[in-house]
């Protein structure tokens, strides 16, 4: 199977714990580690193709107008079958959501979309990993307000949700149980909010 995974999550949020081992000691430094287990599931699994589709580290967008990031972001989006949602204690602003980032990628991701004369993408699985907090711990994330589109869509059982080191332990199996889980709940998938 190929699997072409996007990632969404916040770059700078720092309150994780570190992991240490040259790799960043923010968001970013998972999202590498993730890059790396995806490169070494290729280099086992040879009839698996993993395909990474997210941004590059170091390419900063930020002094770019928002509907040229949008515009990069939607191809790496469209291109992609899977989106994993890097969850972290401070991935939210004070920002209304459609200001920020991440409700807009789960949105995209979430839906069909054409991309000039291309044809329609299929709706996108997601997991949504939960990152350990500075002192390691996931206790965070109970009772933490979610972003409305990724909350309706874990309710309603769409988006898988799991910590970071038993998704680490098997990355193709949860990629594996999202996609079976998008042919018996696709009906269920919220793809706007």
């Amino acid at each position: 199977m190929r699997y072409k995974v996007f990632t969404s999550y916040k770059y700078g949020d720092g309150d994780v714990n570190p992991l240490g081992r040259g790799y960043k000691p923010t968001v970013r430094g998972y999202v590498d580690m993730f890059e790396d287990e995806l490169q070494k599931c290729k280099e086992i699994d040879k009839e698996d193709k993993f395909v990474y589709k997210g941004e590059e580290d170091g390419v900063d967008l930020s002094g770019h107008p928002r509907d040229e990031i949008k515009n990069r972001l939607s191809d790496l989006i469209y291109e992609s079958t899977v989106t994993v949602l890097f969850i972290s204690l401070n991935m939210r602003t004070d920002k209304p959501e459609d200001k920020q980032w991440i409700p807009w990628e789960m949105k995209y991701s979430l839906q069909r979309t054409s991309r000039k004369d291309r044809k329609p993408s299929p709706e996108k699985v997601v997991v949504a990993v939960i990152l350990p907090d500075k002192n390691g711990s996931y206790k965070y994330h109970v009772g933490m307000q979610q972003f409305k589109i990724v909350k309706v869509n874990i309710d309603n059982g769409y988006i898988e949700l799991v910590k970071w080191p038993k998704f680490l332990r098997k990355i193709k199996t949860h990629m594996d149980n999202a996609i079976a889980r998008k042919e018996s709940h696709l009906d269920k998938a919220v793809r706007e909010i």
